[in-house]
């Protein structure tokens, strides 16, 4: 008679072993889900966040372009860069404050 290494398995080590495998496949199918949900989320955020610092920079640019004073975010007052206390200190005949 051949021996068999540690003998014949009974019903229940079989049921056991068996349920072990199935929650071990229901899990690693579930953690594939979850994953392939969440990687479809993340780029759609990532699409969303470029296009909207495209709109952005499109925005900043159409102001960089326009000639208009005070159009690109800066102060119209101050043309020659001097700064707005010699502007003002030229307006109201006064010293600026010190530096």
């Amino acid at each position: 008679m051949v021996a068999i290494q540690g003998g014949p398995r009974s019903l229940r080590t079989t049921v056991t072993a068996a349920a072990a495998l199935t929650a071990l496949v229901v899990v690693a199918l579930a953690g594939v889900v979850i994953a392939l949900r969440l990687h479809g989320q993340d780029l759609h955020q990532v699409d969303q966040d470029l296009r909207t610092r495209a709109d952005k920079v499109s925005t900043d640019a159409g102001k960089l372009a326009d000639p208009r004073p005070g159009a690109d975010g800066k102060d119209p007052i101050d043309h020659d860069g001097e700064g707005l206390d010699a502007a003002a200190s030229r307006w109201c005949g006064c010293s600026p404050g010190p530096r």
